[in-house]
């Protein structure tokens, strides 16, 4: 499902989604949405798991989502972050977010950059239970809702 960072703003209910793909030249965007659905996953008693983007390759990501897609007696719950820089293991992100059932994690993509025709782009963007944000030059209206929302954690209210 696509939406838009106002959209994001109004969504409460982050941690029912399984998955997240944040994407575009924005990076600065991309963090602060990174950030705000850390924050969200976090204070529901979800782990971080960060992949070094060394660290993508096929092997090793098969292993990670089998060692953390499983129940245990802690009910420990995953936020597996993936940042790749090449688009080289989008098909294996694929596959795994399109075929495997996630017990307990939740993955998070940051893409700069992803082609219109990539089939995970166009798998996320049909799905009810995936969020893609696109991640280009803000608005004026999303760069007002950020100051609002920044001076708030100052106690400031600009209403």
């Amino acid at each position: 499902m696509i939406i838009r960072l106002n959209s994001f703003f109004n969504s409460n209910t982050l941690t029912s989604y399984k998955g997240f793909l944040l994407y575009g030249n924005n990076i600065g965007k991309i963090e602060y949405l990174y950030d705000k659905i850390i924050q969200a996953l976090c204070s529901n008693d979800y782990q971080k798991v960060l992949f070094n983007t060394d660290e993508i390759k096929k092997e090793k990501l098969l292993e990670t989502v089998k060692k953390h897609n499983h129940v245990n007696l802690f009910n420990d719950k995953f936020a597996l972050v993936i940042s790749p820089n090449n688009n080289s293991i989008n098909h294996e992100l694929f596959k795994i977010i399109s075929g495997t059932k996630s017990l307990n994690f939740v993955i998070v993509l940051k893409f700069s950059k992803l082609e219109k025709s990539s089939s995970l782009r166009k798998f996320f963007e049909s799905s009810k239970d995936h969020i893609i944000i696109p991640c280009y030059e803000s608005t004026n209206t999303e760069k007002i809702q950020i100051i609002k929302e920044q001076a708030l954690l100052f106690g400031l209210n600009l209403e």
